[in-house]
């Protein structure tokens, strides 16, 4: 009795430190229910033997009544000789049908062998499994079943305790869905400890990072940052997070094999019921390709703002320039050789063209513009361009060229990639001077697949043809790579560059359907790469250039309303020779044109007038005399264009301002296009 009694106070107290698996307390409860047992020996979880008497019912059948667990007492038969009610609500049955039943009519069919080998094994001793009890409605309920034998000197019946595994089920399958999605998200992401040691990342985080778990697992993850040339700034304050026990979001960049990538990092505590901090999960989301595109926005905002602003002054600057440059030649035409004051108009001559190019290279990038393009191979216009450049370096610059002679084509105008060379290398050399250096251009075959196109945003899989620039001059400070292709944006000193330059190599690369690149190191010089889409084709040449200019005494009719241009076109006109009658009001010109259509050899009109603008003017005109030859000149237009232009009937279509030379070409080729003779 002593034996016992001590030994049913240790149950007990099993009891109450494992709730959940109290198969003991149920199966001896069932034991006494059934009668005829004085004693009864349950195994518990750790081995214990526990001795209950039946004086001991009571308080026992309130606790198995009242247990979570289902429970019930089987005969060797399988007959269930009692159950509490949680056993009746596992099942889906009334208590009064289960109890008299049979346990197997309670386990699902496909686990009914199972379950009779836990059962038969119950006999002898103390036995565990899964298995699922099948429900009237068709659904199944998985359960975790404890069955021990009763007594243990001679069995008469086996006791039953059933605990519901759906939630722990729906926690296993939560849990190894999180664990399959960590380790396939496109996110990187690392758990650490509460003092910020990593314990586990996933395959992106080792990708994304460009490094292996073995690199960061069992560490600092501040450390790794650090050891990564992390911004300290940033490092700084994910510290003081990690320390704080608080969240952190922030973007980090990450440079590997020359390419910037950038993750967007979340850092967030998972903390206790109590606010105990337990973990920190860090998710890295790469947005390399949001930056970019964010970047790129902001460059077409610029450009789009400044061809805004470009096509509201440049048909007025040229305008400005047009007559200051015609009267400069007339004047230099009736001076005489000797006269001192010609130096003085060839300077402000000079001084207009650089202004005449100037609106060119803005409207080259900030307005749409026609070029000439056509296939042709990529190594003679390089080398033709670095003779061009030649000269003009000094001889502490050496240039190394690796230009292979491929048969591959691109489809270019073969003007503007020869400013883009003049331009990367000029740049290259100002980079180098005066210490000297090493300019190095190569031309070489690249292939992008989808991989590299990663690396290279705005490129296509395909072939191109890369052209590199390079020097070791200076380079150029990490806070200015993002703003080298910015218009007016110069790391060089006030009065040595406009910031022009890589605006419109930039412009004309991408209107070419290529990608500039570029990667810099201070003090170790930098690298610009050009891509172009290789294509299949014939090398077109070009036609050679029209002969000697001659003059004229034919009619024409020359419209612009700017008083000064229209002077100056006049007295420009009259000097080649031709009988010129000018107009500065467009409606004027019209009256006097209906009225005598064929007094008229040409006409030569501005585009950008009040009241009528210089195609419609054209189309009026063409409507009365078909076979009017017209020029349409214009210093910048949204309206219209040299292939537009031509496909309404106009003739020639000239850009201001203009040199005598350049007017008087184009008239002879209109005119004597025609052949017509000079109107009477």
């Amino acid at each position: 009795m002593k034996k016992a009694a001590k030994e049913t106070k240790k149950g007990g107290a099993e009891i109450g430190v494992l709730r959940h698996r109290l198969e003991e307390a149920e199966e001896t409860l069932r034991a006494i229910r059934t009668g005829g047992v004085d004693a009864l020996v349950v195994s518990g979880p750790h081995g214990d033997q526990v001795y209950l008497l039946k004086g001991a019912e009571h308080p026992y059948r309130v606790f198995v009544e009242t247990m979570e667990e289902g429970a019930a007492t089987l005969g060797l038969d399988g007959t269930i000789l009692y159950c509490n009610n949680r056993m009746a609500e596992l099942s889906h049955k009334p208590i009064e049908k289960v109890i008299g039943g049979s346990v197997f009519d309670l386990i699902a069919p496909a686990d009914r062998e199972n379950f009779r080998s836990l059962f038969e094994c119950a006999w002898k001793k103390n036995c565990q499994g899964e298995v699922s009890f099948s429900r009237p409605s068709g659904d199944s309920l998985p359960v975790y079943l404890s069955l021990n034998p009763l007594p243990a000197d001679d069995v008469v019946a086996v006791c039953l305790v059933a605990t519901d595994l759906t939630e722990r089920k729906k926690a296993e399958l939560a849990t190894s869905c999180l664990a399959v999605g960590l380790e396939q998200s496109d996110e990187s992401v690392a758990i650490m400890d509460r003092r910020g040691n990593v314990s586990r990342v996933n395959p992106a985080f080792e990708r994304l990072n460009g490094c292996s778990k073995e690199d960061i697992v069992g560490k600092s993850y501040v450390a790794f940052l650090t050891g990564r040339g992390g911004d300290p700034e940033i490092v700084a304050q994910i510290r003081e997070a990690l320390r704080l026990g608080h969240a952190w979001n922030g973007r980090m960049a990450r440079r590997q094999d020359a390419f910037s990538r950038v993750l967007d990092v979340t850092i967030s505590p998972v903390k206790d019921a109590a606010g105990t901090v337990l973990n920190f999960f860090a998710v890295g989301r790469d947005v390399t390709r949001e930056v970019i595109s964010e970047k790129n926005l902001r460059q077409r905002q610029k450009l789009e703002a400044l061809g805004t602003l470009s096509s509201g002054v440049a048909h007025d600057l040229n305008n400005i320039l047009a007559p200051i440059m015609a009267n400069a030649e007339l004047a230099l035409l009736d001076m005489p050789e000797s006269a001192p004051a010609r130096e003085h108009l060839k300077t402000a001559l000079r001084a207009v063209i650089r202004g005449k190019e100037l609106v060119k290279r803005i409207l080259a990038f900030s307005a749409p513009k026609e070029q000439n393009l056509k296939p042709l191979t990529l190594g003679p216009v390089v080398r033709e361009s670095l003779k061009l450049i030649r000269a003009s370096l000094p001889a502490s610059i050496e240039i190394r060229q690796k230009i292979h002679d491929f048969p591959d084509m691109v489809l270019a105008d073969p003007t503007q990639l020869q400013e883009v060379i003049i331009n990367l290398a000029g740049n290259a050399a100002d980079a180098m001077r005066p210490a000297g250096g090493v300019l190095e251009v190569s031309l070489r075959r690249a292939e992008i697949d989808a991989d590299q196109v990663e690396k290279h945003p705005g490129l296509a899989p395909g072939p191109y043809l890369r052209l590199t620039v390079s020097d070791t001059g200076h380079g150029i400070p990490p806070e200015a790579l993002d703003r080298i292709f910015d218009p007016f944006f110069t790391t060089k000193k006030p009065g040595e560059g406009t910031g022009m330059g890589l605006a419109i190599v930039h412009g004309i690369v991408k209107s070419h359907g290529g990608v500039i690149t570029v990667y810099s190191e201070v003090g170790k010089g930098t690298t610009f790469h050009v891509f172009l889409p290789r294509v299949q084709g014939r090398e077109e040449y070009p036609k050679p250039k029209p002969g000697a200019i001659a003059t004229g005494k034919e009619r024409i009719l020359f419209i612009d309303d700017e008083e000064m241009q229209t002077l100056a076109g006049k007295l420009m006109l009259e000097k080649l020779g031709y009988k010129v009658v000018a107009k500065t009001d467009v409606r004027e010109a019209l009256e006097l044109f209906q009225a005598r259509p064929n007094a008229f050899d040409l006409v030569i009109t501005d585009q950008t007038m009040p009241y009528l603008t210089g195609d419609r003017l054209a189309e009026r005109m063409l409507a009365i005399r078909p076979d009017l030859p017209i020029i349409l000149c214009t210093g910048f237009s949204e309206l219209i264009g040299e292939e537009q232009a031509k496909a309404m009937g106009i003739s020639e279509f000239l850009m201001k301002p203009f040199m005598m030379r350049e007017l008087a070409v184009a008239i002879r080729r209109v005119l004597d296009r025609r052949g017509d003779r000079p109107a009477e």
